[in-house]
C-alpha cells in the first residue's frame, strides 16, 4: 500500500481574502483568538491567503499564515499612480481571487460592510470583525432578499463594455486555476 505525503486534496478551495484594516486591534487578539475562531468555523485550514500590503492588521494577518505554512499573497495598492482609486482596485482584486472572506469593519465607514454584504449575496462565505462589539460574525443571506436582488436586475442587451483596459476576463484566477488543475488531476486518476 503506497501513502502519500502530501497534504489531502479538497474539492473546492478555501482562498481567503482579508479586507479592512484596525490599528486597535492587538497582534494576540487576531493570532490567539480571531483567525483560530475563522479555521474552527471553515473546518480545515485556507489553501491561499490573499490580503492587503498595507497596514497592521495585514501583517499581523501575514506573520499567522506563514507560521502556519499558508501562502500568502500581498497586493499593493499604488497609491502614487492611481490616487483615490488605488483601495478600490486593491480590493477589487483581493475580491476577484478569494471565496473566503473576512472583513475588518470600521465604525466610521460602511465602505467594507456594504462590500461584505454584496459578496455574500453572491454566495461566499463572508465573516466581519467589528472591534467595537468585540464579534466575529457571519453575513448569511436570506433566499427571499437573494431573489429580489436577482429580479431587480435590469435586462440587458448583452454584455456591456468595461469602463477601463485593465484585465477584461484573459488572465485566469488562482481559483480558475486550482479547479482546472483538480479536474486534470481527477481526469488522469480515473482513466485507466
Amino acid at each position: 500500500m503506497h501513502r502519500s505525503l502530501s497534504p489531502p486534496k479538497y474539492t473546492t478551495p478555501i482562498l481567503l481574502g482579508v479586507l479592512g484594516n484596525r490599528a486597535d486591534i492587538t497582534k494576540s487578539k487576531i493570532q490567539s483568538e480571531l483567525l483560530p475562531s475563522l479555521l474552527a468555523e471553515f473546518g480545515r485550514p485556507p489553501d491561499h491567503c490573499f490580503l492587503s500590503a498595507d497596514g497592521l492588521t495585514s501583517i499581523h494577518v501575514e506573520d499567522w499564515c506563514e507560521r502556519n505554512n499558508i501562502p500568502v499573497t500581498a497586493i499593493d495598492a499604488d497609491w502614487r499612480v492611481l490616487g483615490r482609486r488605488a483601495r478600490a482596485i486593491r480590493d477589487g482584486r483581493i475580491q476577484k481571487e478569494s471565496t473566503h472572506f473576512l472583513f475588518f469593519l470600521s465604525p466610521r465607514s460602511d465602505y467594507y460592510l456594504t462590500a461584505a454584504t454584496r459578496l455574500a449575496k453572491k454566495g461566499h462565505v463572508v465573516y466581519t470583525y467589528n472591534a467595537s462589539d468585540d464579534a466575529l460574525e457571519e453575513i448569511v443571506v436570506e433566499p427571499e432578499e437573494l431573489k429580489v436582488t436577482k429580479q431587480s436586475k435590469p435586462a440587458g442587451r448583452g454584455r456591456s463594455k468595461p469602463d477601463h483596459k485593465s484585465n477584461t476576463g484573459t488572465t485566469p484566477t488562482l481559483l480558475q486555476y486550482l479547479q482546472s488543475q483538480s479536474s486534470r488531476e481527477s481526469g488522469l486518476t480515473a482513466s485507466p
